[in-house]
């Protein structure tokens, strides 16, 4: 049980990250 959750966590960790990650980049090359 907790390692599903943890999984869980991960994955929309990554889904956040990613997501800043390809904002920051877009401003970037909008500049």
């Amino acid at each position: 049980m907790i390692e599903r959750s943890n999984r869980i966590y991960t994955t929309l960790a990554t889904y956040l990250y990613v997501s800043l990650d390809q904002e920051v980049l877009n401003k970037h090359d909008k500049n």
